[in-house]
């Protein structure tokens, strides 16, 4: 007969497994159902009677924190990404704002907020 802690191990395993892949497909829906399977895993593990991991062999237990880290690397890098993203939009969206660069001294300026000349921009 299986050890059931080792089940439940083996069950948070597959959940990492997935997201991962989930992340790597860029794929929200599916991350937002992993979310409630991730939790239901860890509950599960707590409600062993046992301290989480108390009988799991530790290159087990490392291999999930290892997984656990990627993933939580890879959607900090997803939502990094995102917030880039959402900010390049919020200045193509306002063209109201002028056009900063830098002169040949290193100081900014802007562009386009004197005069009656019109700047288009591209992206």
């Amino acid at each position: 007969m299986k050890d059931p802690m080792q089940t439940l191990l083996q069950d948070l395993e597959a959940v990492l497994e997935d997201e991962r892949q989930a992340l790597t497909r860029g794929d929200v829906p599916a991350l937002s159902g992993l979310v409630a399977r991730k939790q239901a895993a860890i509950e599960r593990l707590g409600h062993t009677g046992e301290p989480p991991g108390a009988n799991a062999p530790q290159d087990t237990l490392a291999r999930l924190r290892r997984k656990a880290q990627r993933n939580q690397d890879l959607m900090d890098h997803a939502l990094r990404g995102l917030r880039d993203v959402a900010a390049r939009l919020d200045k193509h969206e306002r063209p109201d704002r002028p056009l900063e660069t830098y002169d040949s001294g290193g100081r900014r300026q802007a562009l386009g907020d004197a005069g009656g000349g019109s700047i288009e921009r591209r992206a």
